[in-house]
């Protein structure tokens, strides 16, 4: 759950660098780079976002200090760590690669403002006004484990393999 990565500290900033260059690495080698992930794995694909070329999130933790889900840290960490991912999600959307990033949420009052911090944090004004391609995309699901009612109504592998042949078309 997230120990180790972007909490503020030398050795977490030492982590996350550790991390990040080993991620760049693998990514480098292929053309186009899908990032996938649920709960705090989606915060990992919205952390390292900037080094794809589309993320999903489902239900990521963003927010750690009001998530009703999170790792045993410090508020300092947890903070911290918001902030490196809303920085690096805006990486994404901005940059040079301009990222597709859906952050994928169900109805549960938690999960939503969970999922609005990101275009919130990055400003909806300059999302609406640059055309950026940050999303939330809402299902009819009231509970945390919206990747696992995806798969069972046999919503969730369409969704990712086109993602997945999105990327696939680009890279040709």
């Amino acid at each position: 759950h997230g120990d180790g990565i972007g909490g503020g500290t030398a050795s977490n900033d030492e982590a996350e660098r550790l991390w990040r260059e080993g991620i760049e690495g693998i990514a480098g080698r292929y053309a186009r780079v899908l990032n996938l992930g649920d709960s705090m794995g989606a915060s990992a694909a919205l952390l390292f976002a900037d080094v794809a070329d589309h993320a999903m999130a489902f239900c990521p933790q963003v927010d750690l200090v009001s998530a009703s889900i999170r790792p045993g840290r410090s508020a300092r960490w947890m903070r911290y760590f918001r902030k490196r991912l809303v920085a690096a999600v805006d990486r994404a959307v901005t940059g040079p690669r301009r990222s597709r990033v859906e952050i994928h949420s169900g109805t549960w009052e938690h999960d939503l403002a969970q999922a609005d911090f990101v275009p919130d944090a990055v400003g909806r004004d300059s999302i609406d006004a640059e055309g950026l391609a940050l999303n939330v995309v809402l299902h009819q699901v009231d509970n945390h484990r919206l990747a696992l009612a995806l798969e069972e109504g046999d919503e969730l592998l369409p969704m990712v393999r086109k993602a997945y042949h999105t990327q696939l078309a680009a890279a040709r």
